[in-house]
């Protein structure tokens, strides 16, 4: 999944994960090690088969905050995008993107999907996605009629659940074959639930807009339209940013029954191409007794792995022995070391460079209880390691050196 990786793309890998030890937008794959094969039994069982059939399934991993979730999505991502899908990344906040208003979610999943992407720069936004797949019918038909072309609008957004939706959409993509981009702007603004002028959209048989009401219709037509359109389909990758006891128990029970209904979607097959992945921190995020936390434990309680691919459960917190936690750590360091190479062409002195890691990685697992994520603090440590490696004559390695870095990333001090 990952080919040569050139200077600009391994600084930037360099610069996000020395910053805040977040995951880059592209590249996670290239400093990944552990995922490797649940990556693969997705790829088979799913990307590459099931799911371009028309299939959809949903998935619930499980990993602690700074365990690697966001990191799994991301490589989730580039699979999807690899495999010639839609993915639509939504990082759930109490504040801008609360699951239990579902027009707000499907709100956020219109802004942020993106067609795969022939270079590094990622276009999100529904108008990239229909500017894409018109790109498409005109690349297959370059000398084609408009006609042919229209015929290519009609297949795309034949038998929508969702009537309105439909209309807005091919209202849309025919002004685009005309090359009237402000009208079609004028539609995505209504496609992705940002409001709308009645009077206009009434001339064209559009009547409201996308609410609670008709969140989940909209969204069903969204699926079948990117499979319509020529992709693969549609992956939808939510990510629990923040914890939620903020929320009141009526909000919890609502965002709980969205995603009953999210899953019976996938089970029923209703959500057709479509991958959809739900990453929460602690699966006692499902504690309660009322029917609706039964109802959504019992639709993820199967665990997903090689025997049982169906599986609903990734659980992404690893039982390692320390020894083979500081392995997983010298594997992710040695991939960065590869990186940060590339990334300012030169070459470090093994010597020194391995030396360094394996005393950061010892280092990083006694801290690996404090607040900040153990893998978190490894990759930051790594960097900022190999920099002083790179840039720093006669630097000293030794217990006291490793200590000084990491505890700089756990304090927020200097080193």
């Amino acid at each position: 999944m990952n080919g040569e990786l050139n200077q600009f793309d391994a600084r930037r890998i360099i610069q996000t994960v020395g910053e805040a030890g977040q995951p880059p937008m592209w590249g996670t794959l290239y400093f990944t090690d552990g995922f490797e094969d649940t990556l693969r039994l997705l790829d088979e069982d799913y990307f590459s088969s099931y799911l371009k059939e028309g299939g959809a399934t949903f998935k619930l991993l499980v990993g602690h905050y700074g365990g690697g979730k966001t990191h799994f999505l991301y490589l989730l991502r580039e699979l999807a995008w690899e495999r010639d899908f839609a993915v639509a990344y939504v990082s759930l906040t109490p504040e801008e993107t609360p699951f239990h208003q579902l027009d707000r979610v499907y709100r956020a999943v219109a802004a942020s999907v993106a067609f795969p992407p022939e270079g590094r720069d990622v276009n999100p936004g529904l108008m990239s996605l229909l500017k894409a797949a018109v790109a498409r019918w005109r690349a297959r038909t370059p000398d084609g009629p408009d006609d042919l072309l229209q015929m290519q609008v009609q297949d795309a957004v034949r038998d929508l659940e969702n009537l309105n939706f439909q209309r807005a959409l091919k209202a849309a993509l025919s002004a685009l074959l005309s090359g009237r981009e402000e009208e079609a702007e004028e539609m995505v603004l209504w496609l992705s639930a940002q409001g709308h002028d009645r009077t206009r959209y009434r001339q064209l048989g559009i009547s409201g807009g996308i609410d609670r009401s008709n969140a989940f219709s909209s969204l069903r037509s969204l699926t079948r339209f990117v499979r319509q359109a020529g992709f693969s389909g549609l992956t939808i990758l939510f990510d629990e940013a923040e914890r939620t006891p903020s929320l009141s128990g009526k909000q919890r029970e609502y965002l709980l029954s969205n995603l009953r209904e999210l899953i019976d979607e996938t089970a029923r097959g209703t959500l057709q191409s479509t991958f959809v992945a739900y990453a929460i921190p602690d699966y006692r995020f499902f504690d309660g007794k009322t029917g609706v936390y039964e109802a959504v434990k019992g639709r993820t309680a199967s665990m997903f792995d090689f025997y049982n691919p169906s599986g609903v459960r990734i659980n992404l917190d690893s039982n390692l022995s320390e020894e083979q936690l500081a392995t997983h750590l010298r594997s992710v360091g040695s991939k960065l070391w590869r990186i940060y190479e590339i990334a300012y062409a030169t070459r470090l002195d093994p010597l020194l460079a391995d030396p360094a890691l394996r005393l950061l990685a010892r280092q990083v697992l006694k801290s690996r209880f404090a607040d900040i994520s153990f893998r978190r603090l490894f990759v930051q440590s790594a960097v900022r390691g190999l920099a002083e490696v790179h840039r720093r004559k006669g630097v000293d390695l030794d217990e006291s050196w490793a200590s000084g870095i990491v505890e700089s990333f756990v304090s927020g001090g200097p080193a």
